[in-house]
């Protein structure tokens, strides 16, 4: 029906066709809405207006006392309610348009009116309506602000509702129920400071709820869950969801790429979000893309300064120009501002170690550990637990203790009102309450936060100018080698064929589910000639036992190779070892030049002496050897500068509850599964030889200043280019070790430093311990010095520590294009091997989890995987040759290289915690030349370890170390292997031996193994 209108008429020209900009109460302003209802925006039909009854009537009751027009007022709403409520949308419409044409000033009809517009999809009219009641309610209008802010939040228009609730916060901070709703939709949106932000205005009023209180412990996490991983690609959809909160997802996953690909083309970071650009930064320099960030360094503006990622991005391109003082600082504002930010507090672990700041490191160290057992009481309370007494105690006691005690009152503030507690109890809290804003208080707390460190010894106020200007050093960039293109990789598991037949047996029979920690990690494997016949010979260990008391029911294998088949001759070479065996390796201890065996087992380890006849013989050690640890891996080489090889054995945990049974709840699932942090962690030990074949004991870190770690692979080798070896040891959850020799004040006792976070291998590339196991150790970039690929635990990147001049590793796992690849396996074994000869060197990774978690869809059983070093960085290649290997998952544990068949081309041993040992023959059909190189140490060790060998041909130079250990509780083949490309001969050879001798020989032909004696000018051929 039309509605007639006289001096409206102008107001409804002018505003009918553009209602979103209606502000206020004039009455004009509401007439025009609600004739929009009647005429539209176009057209207005005939002008000859109809009389309306219902406008009649209003007439009357206006000319009526103002109680009657009252009590008409009042039931003109109840009537629209009705209508409402009964669906009538039209006629509720219909009525309250004419009733505010009477009451322009009732702002309950308006608000009834707003609905009406809202169900319409007419948005911006609804608000316009709400707007004006609010004008119209004075004490309670802020109700209808914040309905008109949640209609935009339901339109999807969430920056607008965003920016009206935040204004009424502005001018009536107390209004509790605004301030949650903005939380929840920051949360919702991704703009996680921001909530957590309100989050603690909450708690200072006492008013902060469970669900908030959980998103303090996780400050960085989406708070959205999506069932399926976004792609960058589908822009509606990112938007639909929240760029900022799909970015964090993303984040969350581990993908910090595709993240950050994302914020640079979202509307946000176009429009500089400070939040947005902020974040995009952090991930910017997590993903390593430093040429993207040196260009936000020129786009970022001063707002994103409140941001704890804008400081997370700084620190972190501090610590890219070694500027560790400087990103101590940076860091600290972001852990002010977000102390519940794990990576925030182990980045500034990072900065403090590599700066030298080992004490404020360690506090940061502990600061991490209590912010870790924050988030798992979280967890367990929020997964099913409840609210019990004892979590909440927990909790409120430990962020007291790393300077959050405004939280901790607030979760006791729900544990009482939970338990509807007496108003006395609350009382006390709010006492509490009061004291907060006490300046001592707010000192103190800061600097719990800060675990007392003083910020002005680390400035974090750098002209961002001065890092505009700032460009890292040349040799910092990684090279990725060009040249030949991959060939596709073709491997095949003989084992079986060949005679290589062995299963391991974690337990007398075989477990697979409800593992202890030694359950879980198999055994090892060594590649050797034993017997010096030119054919590899292939010791396996072999656990079988109940530790630690039974012994084992089922042998070690030494296989000898026979040059097309494996025999089994472990009895007659009487290298049998009935303990737990974990780690093995082998190396030429007595320098008779026939390799000896060491077996690394839980309890006591086996030293094998060969005799040299086809058989070998157990020595026994002193009495350091005698004392029971936890060894898994071993290495043997040169580590005092005796030219004598020594052993270095690494342990796992010193704790004999680690053999303790599993327990399990009355529906047969487990308690809880053991960790290795529920122990307590093993130190690990040094044995010199001392000339006659006897061994000396003493711990590595003889001062005890060094925390004892969770050791699982070890590599020996010279890492820096100075003479003297370096052990390298990959901690499982706990900073990796670096050992570096140092010459104690008599000039004669060697002593050990730990030189791992100065060097950057510490921890992984976000700054905090991994659950590092497999090392494998090659020049990826070619400049000349050895880098290190570490494998770690699933839901975490592996490592790709990329050594530069000045001998610091950056983990450039990223930018190698391994963090994605990497991030959903566990990986274990690893080596390097250039599969196709083509002069690049690949990788092999094997993996497998600890537990069957299969129910909860995490794989327990999870594939090998081959990488090519391609221009674009590693990239994961399908294999062919053996479907039934390469299609299927297995649960792979140590990994060796070796040329078994001396044809040039690398195979690989694989251990598996169930299933036999796999033996992957290399068949890749490539067209490259090849050199294999076995060096004989005369002045130096016999077996050359930490020698390095350049190769060049032309102006290109390949680099090699001779190592040991080799990662995870295995022992390569020991060859040091040259893929040449279509290159037939060797220019130039240079050998620097471990006692520093220099050797060179020239123009050597391809294809050949090659053995070279220190101080000889000739190269002899092995046989193939």
């Amino acid at each position: 029906m039309l509605v007639p209108f006289v001096a409206d008429h102008f107001f409804a020209r002018h505003h009918f066709c553009s209602m979103s900009k209606f502000v206020g109460t004039d009455f004009r302003v509401v007439v025009s809405v609600l004739l929009s209802v009647a005429v539209g925006c176009g057209d207005r039909g005939s002008s000859t207006p109809t009389r309306d009854p219902e406008r009649d009537r209003s007439a009357e009751i206006d000319a009526a006392s103002p109680e009657r027009v009252a009590e008409s007022r009042l039931a003109n709403l109840s009537k629209i309610r009705r209508m409402i409520a009964s669906g009538d949308d039209a006629g509720a419409m219909q009525t309250v348009q004419t009733h505010l044409l009477r009451h322009p000033e009732d702002a309950n009809a308006m608000v009834l009116a707003s609905g009406l517009f809202n169900r319409q999809g007419q948005v911006d009219d609804a608000v316009t309506m709400l707007d004006s009641a609010a004008e119209l309610s004075a004490e309670g209008g802020w109700k209808w602000r914040q309905r008109a802010a949640s209609m935009l939040a339901d339109a999807g228009r969430w920056q607008e509702s965003i920016e009206r609730l935040e204004a009424l916060l502005a001018e009536q901070p107390d209004l509790e129920n605004v301030r949650h709703e903005l939380v929840a939709i920051l949360n919702r949106r991704g703009f996680r400071f921001d909530a957590n932000e309100h989050v603690r205005l909450l708690c200072r009023q006492g008013k902060a709820d469970a669900d908030e209180l959980r998103g303090l412990m996780f400050p960085a996490r989406s708070f959205v869950g999506l069932t399926e991983k976004p792609s960058v690609e589908n822009v509606e959809q990112n938007r639909l969801l929240g760029e900022l909160n799909v970015a964090r997802a993303m984040y969350g996953e581990g993908d910090v790429k595709a993240a950050s690909q994302l914020l640079e083309t979202s509307r946000l970071v176009a429009r500089r979000n400070p939040a947005a650009m902020a974040f995009y930064g952090q991930l910017l320099i997590e993903s390593q893309r430093f040429d993207a960030f040196e260009d936000w360094l020129g786009r970022v503006e001063p707002e994103s300064q409140r941001y704890p990622g804008y400081w997370m991005a700084l620190g972190g391109w501090a610590m890219r120009q070694r500027e560790f003082d400087l990103a101590v600082g940076q860091f600290a504002e972001a852990v002010l501002r977000e102390p519940g930010d794990l990576a925030a507090t182990d980045r500034i672990r990072q900065a403090l170690s590599v700066g030298g700041h080992e004490a404020e490191a360690e506090r940061f160290r502990a600061r991490g550990v209590l912010i870790d057992r924050l988030m798992t009481i979280t967890r367990r309370m929020f997964s099913g637990a409840g609210m019990e007494p004892a979590a909440v105690d927990e909790l409120s006691r430990v962020l007291t203790e790393v300077g959050r005690p405004l939280e901790a009152l607030a979760w006791y503030r729900i544990a009482l009102e939970n338990m509807r507690s007496p108003a006395g109890a609350f009382e006390q809290l709010d006492q509490a309450l009061a004291m907060s804003d006490d300046e001592l208080f707010i000192r103190n707390n800061r600097e719990k936060v800060l675990c007392g460190v003083d910020l002005e010894r680390f400035p974090s106020d750098v002209q961002l100018a001065e890092f505009k200007n700032a460009v890292g050093p040349a040799e910092d960039e990684p090279t990725k080698p060009s040249g030949y293109p991959a060939i596709p990789p073709v491997f095949a598991d003989i084992a079986s064929q060949v005679g290589l037949e062995f299963t391991y047996y974690n337990a007398p029979l075989q477990r697979r589910r409800g593992l202890r920690l030694h359950e879980q990690l198999g055994a090892g494997v060594v590649c050797i000639d034993y017997d010096l016949d030119g054919n590899v010979d292939v010791y396996l260990g072999q656990a079988s036992a109940d530790p630690p008391d039974g012994g084992g029911t089922r042998p070690n294998l030494l296989a000898r190779g026979l040059g097309e088949r494996f025999l089994g001759v472990t009895e007659l070479a009487g290298c049998d070892d009935r303990g737990f065996t974990c780690g093995v390796t082998a190396g030429d201890w007595n320098q008779d030049g026939f390799p000896d065996l060491v077996v690394g087992n839980l309890m006591r380890n086996t030293l094998l002496i060969n005799r040299g006849d086809g058989t070998f013989a157990s020595q026994p050690g002193d009495h350091v050897w005698q004392q029971p640890m936890y060894t898994t891996s071993l290495a043997m080489g040169d580590v005092n500068g005796d030219h004598l090889p020594d052993l270095v054995e690494v342990n796992y945990v010193d704790d004999p509850r680690v053999y303790d049974p599993v327990e399990y709840h009355p529906d047969g699932t487990p308690v809880r599964l053991p960790a290795p942090m529920d122990y307590r962690p093993g130190r690990d030990r040094l044995f010199l030889s001392v000339g006659d074949g006897a061994v000396a004991g003493r711990w590595i870190d003889a001062s005890g200043q060094v925390p004892p770690a969770t050791g699982l692979g070890v590599l020996l080798t010279d890492l820096d280019g100075e003479l003297g070896n370096e052990i390298f040891i990959a901690n499982d959850r706990l900073a990796n070790h670096l050992w570096q020799r140092g010459v104690a004040g008599d000039g004669e006792e060697t002593e050990w430093q730990n030189t791992a976070a100065v060097r950057g291998v510490a921890f992984g590339a976000n700054g905090n311990p991994q659950g590092c196991m497999g090392i494998a150790v090659a020049d990826f970039d070619l400049n000349g010095r050895p880098d290190l690929h570490v494998t770690n635990f699933e839901r975490e990147w592996n490592n790709q520590f990329m050594q530069d001049e000045s001998g610091y590793f950056d983990d450039l796992v990223v930018a190698f294009g391994l963090d994605q690849p990497t991030y959903k396996m566990l990986g274990f074994g690893v080596q390097a091997i250039d599969y196709d000869n083509n002069t690049r060197d690949d990788l092999v990774i094997g993996n497998g989890h600890v537990e069957d978690y299969s129910a909860e869809g995490r794989a327990f059983e999870m594939p090998t995987l081959v990488f090519t070093m391609e221009q674009s960085g590693f990239v994961a290649k399908d294999v062919a040759g053996d479907p039934e290997y390469w299609n299927a998952g297995h649960l792979a544990r140590a990994l060796a290289r070796c040329d078994w068949n001396n044809d040039g081309r690398i195979d690989f041993v694989v251990t598996d915690l169930i299933e036999p040992v796999a033996l992957l023959e290399n068949r890749t059909q490539t067209p490259h030349h090849w050199m294999q190189l076995q060096l004989v140490g005369t002045t130096a060790e016999r077996d050359a370890i930490g020698a390095t060998v350049k190769l060049s041909i032309g102006d290109q130079t390949w680099t090699k170390v001779v190592q040991s250990g080799d990662g995870y509780m295995c022992r390569n083949q020991p060859i040091v292997s040259f893929g040449l490309g279509e290159h037939e001969a060797v220019e130039r050879l240079e050998i620097r031996w471990p006692d520093g001798e220099v050797q060179r020989l020239e123009s050597l032909a391809a294809d050949r193994r090659l053995v070279i004696v220190q101080s000889q000018n000739d190269a002899f051929e092995l046989g193939r």
